[in-house]
């Protein structure tokens, strides 16, 4: 006589797959890959032959290159990106935040042009204000330009 007992496997319980498949192995390689990726990125932006070591001015008149160059370094050598990134990187550097910021720190430039010379140098072309006279207000006198701006305190 012959049992009719069936056996059913048990709910909930599956057979186990191996630690590492496929999905396993490409999931890896792709973490791999990126921080590698990361990584490189990184030593490239920090190499020192690709931080700006030299700044040329052009169209100077009155203003001192020494100061225009101080502000610059300064800005650069702030905080670095995520305390990892060194700001003066020909790469990381602001072409648009060094001519504002030049431009609010010295009222006599009228425009400023920033550019990247590879591998580490700044080219910055600045344009002064053209003297046209003095405006005495009841406390103190200023140069104005042509147009009428007052971009620099007059003496007495």
């Amino acid at each position: 006589m012959t049992s009719r007992i069936i056996y059913t496997p048990k709910e909930g319980r599956r057979p186990k797959r191996p630690f590492f498949t496929k999905r396993f192995f490409w999931l890896a390689a792709a973490v791999f890959i990126l921080g590698g990726a990361f990584a490189g990125a990184i030593y490239v932006l920090r190499l020192p032959q690709l931080q700006i070591r030299e700044i040329a001015f052009s169209g100077l008149g009155v203003l001192d290159k020494e100061d225009l160059e101080r502000n610059i370094k300064d800005l650069l050598s702030g905080e670095k990106y995520w305390r990892l990134l060194p700001r003066s990187s020909i790469f990381l550097a602001s072409t648009k935040v060094i001519a504002l910021n030049l431009q609010k720190s010295f009222p006599r430039i009228e425009g400023v042009s920033v550019k990247r010379s590879f591998p580490g140098k700044l080219e910055i072309t600045v344009k002064e204000r053209k003297f046209f006279g003095i405006f005495c207000g009841p406390s103190s006198c200023v140069y104005i330009d042509s147009s009428g701006y007052a971009f620099e305190e007059a003496p007495n």
